[in-house]
């Protein structure tokens, strides 16, 4: 009886096949989850070595800076021409007789002759003219103060001054005058 097949219905045949092909299928489901877990622990030790690589350049950063001068030169500074800046406020020197202040928010106000640019912190540049109270007001309704008695200060703009009289020419030429001889 040992040559003796044991002969399976065919209903069980499919069955022993489908479950066959959904073991195969839970294989490689279990291989493919446990490739993404490898992955995914690849990819956190990468950002984690990746993150002290720039801790450490960042801090190798800041020593260098720490050694050299600041270029916008020390405290206190001539805060010609204005009267008062906010607290923080520094001052750089440019070519050509320029100089711009640098103010805590990030603002810029830079000096050049009579002019006044402003750079705003939302990213307008626009010139400032002081008023007759030597006031300069930024679109963002701040007020600069300027120190009229500083020799670099910018001067109000000059009022127009009175036209001079020109004398009533009367449309038809024969109501001019004659010319005296």
């Amino acid at each position: 009886m040992l040559n003796c097949p044991v002969k399976l219905p065919p209903e069980a045949k499919a069955q022993k096949t489908l479950l066959e092909l959904l073991c195969a299928v839970v294989q490689k489901l279990d291989e493919i989850a446990q490739a993404i877990s490898q992955q995914n622990t690849c990819q956190d030790d990468l950002r984690r070595q990746v993150e002290e690589v720039l801790e450490q350049h960042r801090q190798a950063a800041e020593r260098y800076f720490a050694t050299m001068p600041d270029p916008c030169g020390e405290e206190p500074f001539d805060r010609c021409p204005f009267l008062e800046l906010p607290a923080g406020t520094k001052r750089r020197d440019l070519d050509r007789g320029a100089y711009v202040f640098i103010l805590p928010d990030s603002t810029l106000l830079r000096i050049l002759g009579q002019s006044v640019h402003a750079a705003l912190p939302n990213g307008a540049i626009e010139p400032l003219v002081p008023d007759e109270d030597y006031r300069l007001r930024t679109s963002d309704g701040r007020v600069f103060q300027l120190d009229p008695n500083c020799p670099n200060c910018p001067q109000p703009p000059e009022e127009p001054g009175e036209e001079p009289d020109v004398p009533e020419i009367p449309p038809d030429p024969a109501q001019c005058e004659e010319p005296r001889p």
